[in-house]
């Protein structure tokens, strides 16, 4: 189960274009700029939610044909029992916004992981693991710098908080808090471990035009952020997640193609489901008890925040490392 090279960069430009282009294609729809925002954060939790419960599913369905599926199936319990007692902990104690803060780095490690699974089995170990850990870093580093944007003021229910952008900028002034310190004191140390890792990670390998484009990326990225401003937290959001998102949507279309019509037309049939009432509940109001719970559950941050909890922590158990070190699959 991998893609070739020629697949690897189709899903990858498909995965960073897309998003890219919602974004743009949409701003001329939107009269005001927080619209827009908003736009984009629910197009973003619709895809996420067809991720998580899809993804969710198939995971299972895995995890029921493996040899020992007993101790996999009571593994992700557990870790689902884990996760959700620390979102719970999080919510009685009104700490939500702390989680949603630290669920980027831990975001991040999951995607890491993701993606360094592909590399290696589509290019064979070619691309060291310091290039796309630095990357990780670097990316994390500033999406949590963006902390900071008019576009991160949004509540638990994706409304803005703020009658006017610019009174965000007076918010910011007169109350900084120790939350955005502490986002801006890491998210300066997470760039400077970012180049570090990767100038480190240049010296021993030597192949420029694998760690190159990388070195560029932060490079330009960085002087953009000091010299034009905060990165907008929401089109960070949007395209992290979304290329997250799509990776695994396309890799997996590809994958039911190749197994059978009848698989592929189920795999989009579900989605069309997940997306299509949540949009129909976002855009119509109807009498439908159903659609109520849709709405509310496309529009609560904390259960997309619930969700994001369980699906990043369940899903080290796909990891080989983690499988080994609980015991899940004999040592090597």
């Amino acid at each position: 189960m991998c893609m070739d090279a020629r697949e690897y960069v189709w899903n990858k430009v498909l995965s960073v274009g897309i998003p890219i282009v919602v974004i743009v294609v949409s701003i001329p729809f939107f009269t005001h700029a927080t619209d827009h925002w908003r736009f984009l954060l629910f197009c973003t939790v619709i895809l996420g939610y067809t991720h998580y419960l899809i993804g969710g599913f198939y995971q299972v369905k895995g995890l029921w044909r493996k040899p020992n599926r007993n101790a996999f199936l009571l593994g992700f319990f557990l870790l689902s029992v884990v996760a959700a007692g620390l979102w719970y902990w999080s919510l009685v104690t009104g700490n939500m916004v702390l989680l949603a803060f630290l669920m980027i780095p831990y975001f991040m490690i999951h995607g890491f992981f993701n993606e360094q699974m592909f590399v290696d089995k589509t290019f064979r170990s070619v691309v060291p693991f310091g290039v796309v850990g630095s990357l990780s870093v670097w990316l994390t580093a500033m999406t949590t710098l963006s902390f900071f944007h008019p576009s991160a003021f949004f509540d638990d229910r994706y409304t803005y908080q703020f009658q006017t952008i610019e009174s965000v900028f007076q918010f910011t002034v007169v109350h900084s808090s120790q939350m955005f310190l502490y986002a801006q004191v890491l998210g300066v140390v997470g760039v400077i471990l970012a180049f570090g890792w990767l100038l480190y990670t240049m010296h021993s390998y030597r192949k420029l035009w694998v760690t190159l484009p990388v070195l560029l990326l932060g490079v330009l990225g960085t002087a953009s952020y000091f010299f034009l401003g905060t990165f907008n937290y929401v089109y960070m959001f949007s395209i992290l997640l979304s290329f997250h998102f799509l990776t695994w949507l396309l890799f997996f279309g590809v994958r039911f193609y190749e197994r059978s019509g009848r698989a592929l037309a189920w795999y989009i049939f579900w989605h069309v489901v997940i997306i299509g009432a949540m949009s129909i509940s976002l855009l119509f109001a109807t009498d439908l008890l159903a659609m109520d719970f849709v709405s509310f559950v496309a529009t609560n941050s904390y259960i997309f925040l619930l969700l994001t909890t369980i699906h990043i922590t369940t899903s080290f158990l796909n990891e080989p490392w983690f499988q080994r070190w609980f015991g899940l699959v004999p040592q090597r």
